[in-house]
């Protein structure tokens, strides 16, 4: 009778272990709302009431049919959200295509030299008139790398209207990219805040700016989304080479890019990139030195072409219309020396690169435990903003600016707790998505013609972008640096306590 009852009562605490772990694992409260685990779960912890003898018991099913009922509410909200990002998606294409467009930096940087490159004529030497006429272009070709031109291939075989619409949508999509890469949404939440941030940042000016003329400035920002979300696991190599040659297009981004990556551990990653831009850049040097007569007469009218450039009103800072807005051009709009020789540019990316490295190095403990320093948003925030401002930019190029703010959201969501450079850090991308969203073309022009100077609105436009993300990372490096020195302090103080 002693062992009958204890094996009863053996049995009756198996069984009520079995309810408490249904419970657990079936209740929306156990999980915070979010789904709990799915069928494999249920299967084993059936199994294991059948081996204790409860067999599709009252209350099993009717906790089955509860998660049943929650697994269902949450499909039908992922369901919903996928559905928000792709109308987002979808919606600022087409409004993309039908959006005013010419193509303008596309079709002078692309599609006209590489035609002409395949036709023997040499599109970089501001002396050739008669490739200018041949196409249509009132200037020479401005010096991408070849790659640009490899990349764009297809649509330079389409027709002038038709690259440039094809490009408009490209630039979009390629947006749209970099978005899901920095954010990389994996709950309904994060799916419906993506498309959301997606749908705002493509009616930004920085971005219309970037579409109309059809740039390749979006391929830096999917190419730092890119960074963002490559670790430096071998796996995750060849998107983060991927991501550097993107971004490398133009010659002003691809400096600093290697510079940072190099200095921030990538070496390895920076020497495949180089490999792989030389690699595609052998066509069409080929082609440049067999259009301008030998190697020699290439290099001539490249210095050329750099002069031409110079002197143009968008690129000459001794000029009020310039559209600069890289550090040189918030100096001299503030009033301050015209920095415009190549040693200028040289030094203060030396110097920037010298003192993001530092900051980046004392900054370590906010890797968050993270697979790479460039998957810290604040850290990504900070060489952004060091490609965009330390070598010539314009407009278009402030979209880099947005890479750390929805990296940073993308962490927020994934992760609980905030620190206060995170809030400082969201506050400075909500103002410069605010003041990018309000300060458009038709609002420009709609300040002009109430009365405000246009010289101050070109310069409001142009610089403040740059001030405000110059302003919020100096203020998230100050306090990370700060919320370091606490906790050194304070590791410090109880070592010796330790110790005793």
């Amino acid at each position: 009778m002693d062992q009958a009852a204890s094996a009863a009562t053996t049995v009756e605490e198996a069984n009520e272990s079995c309810r408490s772990a249904q419970r657990e694992v079936i209740t929306p409260s156990a999980w915070g709302g979010r789904k709990a685990p799915g069928s494999v779960t249920f299967d084993l912890l059936q199994l294991a009431c059948v081996l204790h003898g409860e067999v599709a018991s009252s209350e099993w099913q009717e906790l089955a049919s509860g998660m049943g009922h929650v697994t269902d509410r949450e499909r039908r909200r992922s369901r919903a959200a996928v559905a928000f990002l792709g109308v987002a998606v979808l919606s600022t294409l087409v409004y993309a295509s039908h959006s005013h467009h010419d193509g303008f930096d596309f079709i002078t940087s692309v599609w006209a030299p590489a035609r002409a490159l395949l036709r023997g004529s040499n599109p970089y030497d501001p002396a050739n008139l008669v490739y200018r006429r041949r196409y249509g272009v009132p200037q020479p070709a401005a010096l991408y790398f070849p790659t640009a031109l490899l990349l764009h291939a297809p649509l330079v075989a389409l027709g002038r209207a038709a690259a440039a619409d094809v490009m408009a949508v490209l630039d979009a999509a390629l947006i749209w990219g970099g978005v899901l890469t920095l954010v990389r949404p994996r709950s309904p939440r994060a799916l419906v805040a993506t498309g959301t941030l997606g749908g705002l940042l493509l009616l930004t000016a920085t971005t219309q700016d970037a579409v109309s003329v059809g740039q390749v400035a979006p391929w830096a920002f999917l190419g730092l989304g890119l960074l963002s979300s490559a670790p430096r696991a071998t796996r995750g190599r060849a998107w983060f080479v991927v991501g550097l040659v993107v971004i490398s297009l133009k010659p002003q981004s691809a400096l600093p890019v290697l510079v940072a990556a190099a200095l921030l551990g990538y070496r390895r990653q920076v020497l495949h990139a180089l490999a792989v831009l030389v690699a595609s850049s052998v066509p069409g040097l080929v082609l440049l030195a067999r259009a301008a007569g030998g190697m020699g007469a290439a290099g001539h009218a490249v210095r050329a072409n750099l002069r031409f450039f110079s002197h143009l009103n968008q690129d000459d800072l001794s000029n009020p219309r310039n559209n600069r807005i890289d550090v040189f051009a918030v100096v001299s709009r503030l009033h301050g020396p015209t920095l415009t020789s190549l040693g200028w540019g040289l030094l203060v990316l030396a110097v920037l690169a010298a003192a993001a490295f530092i900051g980046t190095r004392r900054l370590s403990s906010w890797r968050m435990s993270l697979p790479g320093p460039l998957t810290n948003p604040h850290i990504l925030a900070l060489v952004s903003l060091y490609i965009a401002v330390c070598l010539y930019h314009q407009p278009y190029d402030q979209l880099m600016f947005f890479c750390g703010p929805l990296a940073l959201v993308g962490v927020i969501l994934s992760r609980p707790g905030w620190r206060p450079e995170d809030a400082i850090a969201l506050i400075g991308g909500s103002a410069l998505m605010i003041f990018e969203l309000a300060f458009r073309a038709s609002f420009r022009a709609r300040m002009v013609s109430h009365g405000f100077a246009e010289a101050t609105v070109r310069s409001a436009y142009f610089i403040t972008p740059t001030l405000l993300a110059l302003a919020t990372v100096a203020l998230v490096g100050v306090l990370g640096l700060r919320r370091i020195a606490i906790a050194e302090e304070a590791s410090r103080a109880v070592a010796p306590t330790a110790g005793q």
